[in-house]
């Protein structure tokens, strides 16, 4: 039911059960201007259906629209925003808690259990969030802050109940590894809502050692559990959350605590670099030197800790020099900042330190190495009274080469000839290190014997090559001074992570040299924020130019062919007007590619009216009616084809023309040649020759 700008009254009996989105809804729709009001004092509801989120009557984005009695309903205003929701029954009002039930070991855990388990498990109507496990033995315990126990939270995560569903690796997969280490295992079963979690040694022995100190041997875990709305079966802040007492019985002490060495975060290699010079230098000269070497590194934590507590601890005790190498350094840093390479010193003072019977401590160790290979680290705690190995820790450090940026250039040689386009496929190849990936490069080719105007490169991808005349650029490359200095890439540089060189990057790069020689380009990669090149030396390509003999006898003919006519010669009307005609070519006319062909044309000032003729050699152009300003020779002597220029011989011809009206004409006769026989081929021709007569026609003087 919806109240829309309207006033309504409802009294007597009013069900409004079954409504999927609750009772009845006060609002003022887009457009209404009038603010509704519901009046519901005299009406007695019903609403079977009546839940958290379903109310009977809500109010939205308005308020004070509706009209009821004194507690007759509760009032929420905190369930959805902008919503003023009204209740039938108080305990529909606020949201359902999760409850959870917590199951312990119905008894002591006995001195021999090798562990103990505890189930969570959850009755809800909504989707979990976590569960938070806090206890005795931390933040909230009496335990010393150095001794206390992390606290933690579970996730319903099926696969990994110690991270959320969409937390990534590999931090997930780390906190599960965490956990094991140290004993604890968790399951979660999404059918059931429950966590089972199993508390199993190092850590029960640390529960063992520390409820015997600190808390009468009980064990207090202290839980809640959050759904995804945020809603919580306690808080752990005001006495809400469940408390399960785990007791646990420990044997009599022995007189003596044992104790073990582990280490966390040894990876599976190290790059070498160089080892830390110490030679000479004062305490603080080395501190300085390792606090700069390893800033960055991420260290292997050594923890020394009480396996099973006994009555007393040691007098004095000392690590021994490992001992792994001298290629190697572990460098440590003790209480008062000072830096030690345990390889060679150890750790601890020489006359040893004392080991509490009760003891956890954790110590960074970076590891530095200059050569690639396997040191085996062996560490060992010693009873100086009697040098007896207390606890030892043993594994192997791998040390790999570093990964430097190193790429090879290389294309294959290749024969041009002058004035023709030619392709260079250039490959750079190599590694390139991480820490270089952002660095910018740019790479030149340098060629010596050729200048600018010797060559033109074609626009490629990645763009044209540039001319280089800045002399730091130049140097770069390692150029003499009359070298050709060409650079692809933006002028700034490009990333080297723009490509990956790992299987190769290929570059053709098209380009026309004019200059016959055989000419050697050499290939740098350089390096701009580096300042080095990271190619060889000397890698280079040879480019042999030789002359297209073909492409030199067309330009002869070009400058050297020439066309004879008369400057100038008269007639009368009606009469027969005759001059020779003449072509001359150069002999390399003969050498010249088969693809040229040569036409003769002719193009008058002047329309020439039709029934005019033009005779060449027995062979006739008459004018067609519409009149004509040029024509081809090959259209007079009927030819199908023009002939190929190569065939061509030097000529004279007599011409006759007739039909010509009085006037003056100025005609031009031109030799052209075409890479084809075709008329559109013709149109845009190479003019080899011409020359331009005068016609004069005068009026026969009898008439």
């Amino acid at each position: 039911m919806l109240v829309n700008g309207s006033e309504v009254t409802l009294t007597g009996a009013i069900d409004v059960s079954g409504n999927e989105f609750g009772g009845i809804e006060s609002s003022k729709g887009v457009g209404v201007g009038t603010n509704p009001k519901l009046t519901v004092t005299d009406a007695t509801f019903t609403n079977g259906t009546e839940a958290y989120g379903l109310p009977t009557i809500w109010e939205d984005q308005i308020t004070g629209t509706v009209v009821a009695a004194d507690e007759q309903f509760t009032v929420n205003e905190e369930v959805r925003e902008g919503q003023v929701q009204y209740y039938l029954k108080e305990e529909n009002a606020e949201p359902t808690k999760p409850s959870l039930k917590v199951t312990s070991p119905a008894e002591e855990v006995s001195a021999e259990a090798e562990e103990f388990e505890i189930t969570f498990a959850v009755t809800h109507d909504k989707e979990l969030e976590y569960l938070e496990i806090d206890h005795n033995l931390g933040k909230h315990g009496s335990v010393p802050y150095e001794e206390k126990l992390p606290e933690f939270k579970l996730y319903p995560n099926v696969d990994n109940p110690w991270a959320p569903t969409d937390m990534e690796e590999p931090e997930a997969g780390n906190r599960k590894t965490e956990a094991t280490e140290q004993g604890l295992e968790a399951t979660y079963s999404a059918g059931e809502k429950t966590w089972t979690l199993t508390f199993g040694k190092p850590v029960l022995n640390q529960i063992r050692n520390l409820t015997a100190e600190y808390s009468n041997n009980e064990f207090r875990i202290y839980s809640l559990v959050r759904d995804i709305e945020g809603v919580q079966s306690g808080s752990m802040h005001d006495g809400g959350y469940e408390t399960t007492i785990v007791t646990l019985v420990i044997q009599a002490l022995p007189e003596q605590s044992t104790y073990k060495l582990t280490h966390t975060g040894l990876q599976e290699s190290y790059t070498a670099g160089d080892l830390i010079d110490v030679t000479g230098k004062t305490q603080e000269q080395i501190n300085t030197a390792v606090a700069v070497a390893t800033k960055g590194l991420d260290p292997v934590k050594v923890t020394l800790a009480t396996d099973v507590l006994g009555k007393t601890g040691y007098d004095a005790v000392r690590i021994l020099p490992v001992n792994a190498g001298e290629n190697i350094q572990l460098w440590a840093k003790d209480t008062s900042n000072n830096w030690y390479d345990i390889n060679v010193t150890g750790w601890g003072d020489l006359s040893g330190f004392k080991l509490d019977a009760q003891y956890n401590v954790t110590t960074d160790i970076y590891v530095v190495s200059d050569k690639a290979g396997d040191y085996e680290l062996k560490i060992e705690l010693v009873d100086l009274s009697d040098n007896k190995v207390i606890a030892d820790a043993s594994g192997t450090i791998t040390v790999e080469d570093s990964v430097v940026t190193s790429l090879t250039m290389n294309a294959a040689n290749v024969d041009a000839t002058t004035g023709e386009e030619f392709t260079m496929a250039v490959t750079a190849q190599g590694t390139v290190a991480d820490g270089d990936k952002d660095n910018l490069v740019r790479f030149y080719g340098v060629i010596p014997g050729l200048s600018a105007s010797d060559i033109e490169f074609a626009t490629i991808s990645g763009g044209t090559p540039d001319v280089v005349t800045d002399a730091t650029e130049r140097g770069y490359a390692g150029a003499s001074q009359d070298d050709l200095v060409l650079a692809w890439g933006p002028a700034g540089g490009f990333p080297l992570k723009d490509h990956n060189y790992s299987q190769g990057v290929t570059t053709e790069f098209k380009a026309t040299i004019n200059k016959t020689g055989t000419y050697i380009v050499r290939f740098v990669f350089y390096d701009l924020d580096a300042n080095k090149q990271i190619n060889g030396a000397d890698e280079t390509a040879t480019i042999a130019l030789t002359e297209d003999l073909e492409a030199v006898a067309f330009e002869k003919v070009k400058t050297e062919t020439s066309v004879t006519v008369p400057e100038s010669i008269e007639g009368t009307v009606g009469e027969a007007i005759t001059f020779d005609y003449g072509i001359t070519y150069p002999a390399e006319v003969s050498d010249v590619s088969d693809k040229w062909h040569v036409d003769g044309k002719v193009v008058s000032d002047k329309v020439i009216q039709a029934g005019a003729t033009l005779s060449f050699a027995g062979a006739t152009y008459t004018v067609p009616e519409d009149g004509a300003l040029s024509f081809w020779t090959s259209e007079a002597l009927g030819a199908s084809a023009r002939p190929k220029l190569n065939q061509d011989n030097s000529y004279t011809v007599p011409v006759t023309v007739e039909g010509l009206p009085a006037g003056t004409y100025n005609i031009t006769f031109s030799a052209i040649a075409a890479q084809g026989n075709e008329d559109n081929d013709f149109e845009s021709g190479i003019e080899l020759a011409k020359e331009t007569m005068t016609i004069t026609v005068g009026e026969d003087s009898e008439e």
